[in-house]
């Protein structure tokens, strides 16, 4: 049980980061002067 905790913990974190890596893509796109 703790080990499947820890493999969905990792799959929430990842996407978190993807979705904030979106996010300053996004930024980016919208305002290249930033």
């Amino acid at each position: 049980t703790n080990e499947q905790r820890s493999v969905a913990t990792s799959n929430v974190d990842e996407n978190i980061i993807v979705t904030l890596s979106d996010v300053e893509t996004t930024k980016i796109e919208i305002n290249p002067s930033i």
